[in-house]
């Protein structure tokens, strides 16, 4: 009775926050104060399904899969006081070790490889959050914007049958496609984002912002055009203004472990909750 309560409750809060209601800028950005909501509801619904408070889960492609993307820590990164709090409450271990099919993340996936295993996988992880991001090889592959759509809005609706909180990202720019194609995958996300009321990183934002125009290519996007960039192998925790610049994985280190530990503090042990 209680899960059904909470599964009307969330409903209830998609239909009253979503769609063209105010609830986000015109960049398509839920409101924090929504998402917020929203996802209280989803982690209540995650602690009678049995997540476990650390445990995350990583769905994408080879910009996800690579081990230069969060893997690094199960090393105590990224390192400094203020983020102390996303150390001590994700499983580094496990973010190091949840590479490749078995956890929802290799080279050259589309949105519907992760789709087709999702649900088996978040059954097995019982993972509090996940990160999303999928596109890239929609967009280079000629998937349909409409197929692309209706596979992320499903592993999207199974993370939050799962009660497991879903930060879904915008994907970065290519020179394979016009950036056109691009944006327009990446309203896609925005929109369900804002549908169901999730956090969002808006990577491609981030990296058009810190380098315009074309500049992004052979700067945070690396000499092949579609993957971020790691410099010379430089630091990929080294979250300096000058290294978030031109590095694109740093970036996107930097991104996801900005918006996990605001979902921490802010739904999954905000301070005083005891």
């Amino acid at each position: 009775m209680k899960h059904q309560i909470l599964l009307a409750c969330f409903i209830l809060l998609i239909c009253s926050c979503g769609g063209g209601s105010g609830s986000t800028s015109s960049s398509g950005k839920s409101s924090t104060t929504k998402w917020i909501k929203a996802m209280e509801v989803v982690a209540d619904n995650g602690v009678i399904k049995g997540t476990v408070s650390g445990n995350v889960t990583q769905i994408g492609d080879s910009i996800t899969y690579s081990m230069a993307f969060l893997a690094g820590m199960k090393y105590g990164n990224p390192s400094g006081s203020e983020w102390q709090t996303l150390r001590d409450h994700v499983d580094g271990d496990l973010i190091n070790s949840r590479k490749g099919t078995a956890h929802a993340n290799f080279s050259g996936w589309e949105s519907a490889d992760a789709l087709a295993v999702i649900s088996g996988i978040l059954a097995t992880h019982d993972s509090e959050m996940a990160v999303l991001m999928l596109g890239t090889n929609d967009v280079k592959n000629d998937v349909s914007i409409v197929t692309y759509e209706s596979n992320m809005r499903a592993i999207v609706n199974a993370c939050l049958d799962a009660g497991c909180i879903p930060i879904i990202s915008t994907i970065p720019p290519m020179n394979a496609k016009p950036l056109s194609t691009v944006q327009a995958f990446n309203d896609v996300v925005k929109d369900i984002a804002r549908d169901n009321n999730l956090p969002l990183i808006d990577y491609y934002d981030e990296i058009l912002t810190r380098q315009p125009g074309t500049d992004w290519d052979g700067t945070l996007i690396s000499g092949d055009g579609i993957h971020p960039s790691n410099p010379g192998g430089s630091d990929l925790w080294d979250f300096s203004e000058s290294n978030l610049d031109i590095n694109g994985y740093a970036l996107r280190n930097y991104l996801a472990c900005e918006k996990m530990q605001e979902v921490i503090e802010k739904v999954l042990a905000p301070v005083g909750s005891g």
